[in-house]
């Protein structure tokens, strides 16, 4: 039985390889054929943006390529992604991933890029540091935990304003505050949205609080990106409003580590030289 299901497992792969050959041929661009280019998974050549830099530029992304596979952990990203417990809970026994995928950004210094030389041209910029996507699977409760502190306290802010401006805006309201003070009408509307935006920050910290030792808010305390940040590996932050969490039902198809066999290309880039 378990050589019936190796060598089921070899044909696969040897069928997505010959599949993936047939989209992935290009006369002008030194990836193709490599395992670079099936670690960088892009649709097809058409596109694919390696074929349209020059040779130079091509040798750069093979390049940091490299930087990317030598960097990673042992699998790559195809481990974690496959993982069968949800990443964001922060209990010991995880519930099972049956809420599609988190998805954010992980990035690494690189090792010959810098400030004072980018290298790159302008077709290919190249950064001081390179960023790859992560997307690991998650469970309903938790996904449902995030989306509730990300977006119900700003529906509840604007609610409170929209209602305050409704009711400001009646004429028989207006009138009455006119009395007072031509300007009273639009000061009671500012401290309408004044009190939206208390209200909202205030529910937004208890459902903060109430979900921390429940569910990982911070990329940084996610086990396996905790592991990742030991070897260099940092969380590209989002801004200040909101937390660096996107969601999907179905994990991303192309585009790099986001392809199988990545343990596999990866020693093979990591060796690429050596032949």
């Amino acid at each position: 039985m378990m050589e019936e299901f190796i060598e089921r497992e070899e044909e696969r792969t040897e069928k997505q390889h010959s599949q993936f050959e047939e989209k992935h041929s290009c006369e002008n661009c030194l990836l193709s054929g490599t395992p670079h280019c099936r670690l960088l998974n892009m649709e097809s050549c058409d596109k694919c943006f390696v074929d349209k830099l020059s040779e130079d530029d091509q040798k750069l992304v093979m390049e940091d390529i490299c930087t990317v596979a030598a960097a990673m952990p042992y699998g790559g990203m195809e481990k974690l992604m496959y993982d069968d417990g949800c990443s964001l809970c922060a209990d010991d026994e995880p519930n099972a991933a049956d809420g599609g995928y988190v998805r954010f950004s992980i990035a690494h210094l690189h090792p010959t890029a810098s400030e004072e030389r980018p290298k790159g041209s302008k077709a290919y910029k190249r950064d001081t540091s390179i960023v790859v996507p992560v997307q690991l699977p998650v469970c309903k409760k938790c996904r449902k935990r995030i989306q509730l502190i990300n977006f119900l306290p700003l529906c509840l802010g604007i609610c409170i304003a929209a209602i305050v401006f409704a009711v400001v805006s009646t004429r028989s309201v207006f009138e009455t505050l006119t009395k007072s003070g031509r300007i009273i009408p639009l000061l009671v509307a500012l401290i309408g949205v004044l009190a939206g935006i208390v209200i909202a920050n205030i529910v937004k910290v208890r459902l903060t609080n109430s979900a921390a030792n429940k569910v990982f808010l911070e990329p940084g305390r996610i086990r396996s990106i905790s592991e990742l940040m030991n070897e260099g590996w940092f969380v590209v932050p989002s801004s200040e409003l909101e937390m660096p969490y996107t969601f999907s039902k179905t994990p991303m198809k192309h585009g790099l580590l986001t392809c199988e066999d990545q343990e596999e290309l990866i020693e093979e880039i990591i060796h690429w030289n050596d032949r």
